[in-house]
């Protein structure tokens, strides 16, 4: 099913501060991983001898592939969109700036606020519906949360409230448990044409910069 175009900049592995040898390695368990559990689920042994061979010619193709001479003309081309992603990198990210870039909820578009005026946003939200609270002090609650709901889960099963199937069900894997966070997608049809401007004023200057 197709979800829209995507655009991915080219060859940036090449501008890596990651040596070759690591970016390999990285595709390569990735990579790896998702054959293994593949192989898994058709009932084949990762040690037969036809497995070993598939993922050392994995191997040996990533390697060729990602210390191979890039073309002169494809080389310019994916270092000026390196310079560009840079540029504008460096420029969001300016003390003096203070800009969020963000994707929009449900469109292929970008909207470009304060960080003022997510910041108020947030306090404005919460407030509202007393729903969420700032980690304080780089404190976690996580594992304190996780550690009382077990304490209940266990106090529920002894006294026979539970099942040990609805135990099973219930008790949260330490390792994929997460804080809910809170975020906002901005409306498209609701953002201001002062921002619109102020998006186009932006990145007029990034190209301008760059181009000339």
């Amino acid at each position: 099913m197709a979800h829209g175009p995507k655009y991915v900049p080219k060859c940036q592995s090449h501008f890596s501060s990651n040596s070759t040898e690591h970016i390999v390695e990285r595709e390569y368990q990735m990579m790896s991983k998702i054959i293994m559990s593949c192989l898994t689920d058709n009932c084949v042994s990762a040690s037969d001898e036809r497995a070993k061979s598939i993922f050392d010619s994995l191997k040996t193709l990533l390697t060729t592939l990602y210390t191979a001479k890039l073309p002169a003309r494809l080389f310019r081309h994916a270092q000026r969109e390196y310079l560009l992603t840079k540029q504008i990198q460096q420029t969001l990210h300016s003390k003096c700036n203070k800009i969020i870039l963000r994707r929009t909820d449900k469109s292929k578009v970008f909207h470009l606020g304060s960080d003022a005026d997510y910041e108020q946003k947030a306090i404005n939200y919460m407030n509202k519906t007393a729903a969420y609270e700032e980690v304080q002090n780089g404190k976690c609650p996580l594992a304190d949360n996780v550690s009382l709901f077990i304490t209940l889960l266990d106090k529920l099963l002894r006294n026979k409230a539970i099942t040990q199937k609805q135990y099973s069900q219930m008790i949260p894997n330490k390792d994929k448990v997460e804080l809910g966070h809170l975020y906002f997608l901005p409306k498209p049809h609701k953002v201001r044409s002062e921002l619109f401007l102020i998006f186009l004023l932006f990145f007029s200057k990034i190209f301008c910069v760059f181009f000339y």
